[in-house]
C-alpha cells in the first residue's frame, strides 16, 4: 500500500469545501466530519468509522475558543 492510501484528509462542516480542494489536490481521500450539537451547547463529533493510518483534519480557527475543543475531540476520536 503506498503513502496516498495511508492518508485522509478530514473536513469540518465550515470548511468543507477548501478541504475537499486540498485532498482533490493532493489526491488524497477524503471524508466529512460531522457534528451535532446538543441543546445545553455540547457537541458530539461523528468521524468515519474506518481511519488509515493518517488523518489530516482541515477547520478554520477563527474564533478559536468555541473551535478548538470539537478539533481535540475529533483528534482523540481519531486515535483510537
Amino acid at each position: 500500500m503506498n503513502m496516498v492510501n495511508k492518508v485522509i484528509v478530514l473536513g469540518f462542516p465550515e470548511y468543507q469545501l477548501q478541504a475537499k480542494k486540498l485532498a482533490e489536490e493532493a489526491r488524497l481521500a477524503y471524508a466529512d466530519i460531522e457534528i451535532h450539537y446538543f441543546p445545553d451547547g455540547e457537541s458530539k463529533i461523528r468521524l468515519p468509522k474506518k481511519l488509515p493510518e493518517h488523518v489530516i483534519f482541515c477547520r478554520s480557527l477563527d474564533h478559536p475558543n468555541d473551535k478548538l475543543i470539537e478539533l481535540f475531540l475529533a483528534a482523540d476520536g481519531a486515535r483510537t
